[in-house]
Formats: structure tokens, C-alpha cells, sequence
């Protein structure tokens, strides 16, 4: 009983955060996000920001392409997330960029794309098939 446990526990689906930072000078930006995008689901980026930001002005900006870009303008320190609506992918694919900017008063001062996966889970009528 216990070796099927174990067994059960290591096949279950499982992701873990991942984490980039962005920076501008003494101002620091950690993004976490999950590297996986479940259709249907709403997907959230989180900001933790560090020093520097106490004249202001400092934004984190996300895009996929072709979709409708995400803004959020940061705090002087402290965290802040935003999401992406689970409709914003209807197939399932791999390796989707994610590009992620930290914007200074209108400018671009340090840049990162991301790799995504984008998981569709199976209509629930499939379901009954079994």
C-alpha cells in the first residue's frame, strides 16, 4: 500500500514556481511565475520589488504575442500581481514566449523572455468515455 502511495504521489501532475528578476541600477524586480498556463484558468504573474523604486515611476510590463499586453505600474517596495484571463490560449503548445519588461518612465531598462507551456485540459464529456 504504501509503495502504490509513494507511486501515486510522484505521477501527479506537479509544477513549481520560477523565478527571473529584473533590475535598473538598486532597483530590483523578482518575477514569479508558474512556467505552465492552464487553459480556462487564470494565470498570474508576482512581483516582489526591492530597492530603488522611491522616486517612482517604474512599471513591469508582460506580453505573449498576439495578445493583449499586461501593465503594472510597482509600489516603492513591497509585492503586487496581475494575470492574464484563462481565454487568452485555446490550444495546447510548448514553448511559448513570454516577454517580460521593466519600464522606467516610458523606457525600457532591462528585458527577459520566458518560455510558457500552454495546457488544455480535456473536454469533460471525454471523461465519461472511461
Amino acid at each position: 500500500v504504501a509503495a502504490a502511495l509513494l507511486l501515486a504521489l510522484l505521477l501527479l501532475p506537479s509544477t513549481t514556481a520560477e523565478e527571473v528578476t529584473l533590475t535598473d541600477g538598486n532597483a530590483s524586480v523578482t518575477v514569479d511565475y508558474d512556467p505552465v498556463f492552464h487553459a480556462g484558468e487564470a494565470w498570474f504573474i508576482d512581483l516582489e520589488i526591492t530597492g530603488g523604486n522611491a522616486s517612482g515611476g517604474y512599471a513591469v510590463e508582460a506580453e505573449f504575442a498576439g495578445t493583449e499586453p499586461r501593465s503594472k505600474a510597482l509600489p516603492t517596495d513591497g509585492s503586487v500581481s496581475f494575470s492574464f484571463p484563462g481565454a487568452t490560449f485555446h490550444d495546447e503548445a510548448f514553448n511559448v514566449p513570454l516577454e517580460l519588461q521593466l519600464v522606467r518612465d516610458g523606457s525600457v531598462v532591462d528585458n527577459i523572455t520566458v518560455l510558457i507551456d500552454v495546457s488544455v485540459p480535456p473536454p469533460s464529456d471525454l471523461l465519461w468515455l472511461w
